[in-house]
């Protein structure tokens, strides 16, 4: 049992990782004009 917990924990977090990865990127690129202009 604790073999398959810890298996279905890591792949929870692998899927939570790259989910948040990929929002990132997309927050970047959706903002990325932002980071060429001067920031007062």
């Amino acid at each position: 049992m604790l073999p398959y917990t810890l298996s279905a924990l890591f792949n929870n977090w692998n899927e939570f990782v790259s989910e948040y990865i990929n929002r990132m990127v997309a927050f970047y690129n959706k903002y990325r004009f932002l980071y060429i202009l001067p920031i007062p």
